[in-house]
């Protein structure tokens, strides 16, 4: 969807993009109950001094039950930086962290909420 990126906030719509070419493409992922945990993420983030995409893709790579992650790149700038996010280990105070978010905001995608 690209909100993890940074690309659509403040209702960005950059030229190009995905979700300007296709609004209705996974519109799920653009709902405002998205914002208050796509903002708490993205200052876990900016705390351990990486991109929240980064972040992401590391701490789904932390999680034994996860056997494999994809990945979206359209520029190779992103696949670069996707491919080094596996590299990464993130501290177990990012993990509590981000724990932490998602007790408050489970699974905030669904359409059930």
């Amino acid at each position: 969807g690209g909100r993890l990126t940074g690309k659509y906030e403040s209702g960005a719509k950059p030229k190009d993009a995905r979700h300007t070419l296709f609004p209705k493409f996974q519109s799920r992922y653009f709902e405002d109950r998205l914002n208050a945990p796509i903002c708490e993420y993205t200052k876990i983030a900016k705390e351990a001094d990486m991109s929240v995409a980064t972040l992401a893709l590391a701490f789904c790579k932390s999680q034994v039950f996860i056997p494999s992650t994809i990945i979206g790149a359209t520029t190779m700038q992103q696949l670069k930086e996707n491919i080094a996010a596996f590299s990464v280990k993130l501290p177990q105070s990012v993990l509590d962290s981000i724990n932490e978010v998602h007790r408050r905001y489970p699974n905030a995608s669904n359409f059930d909420g």
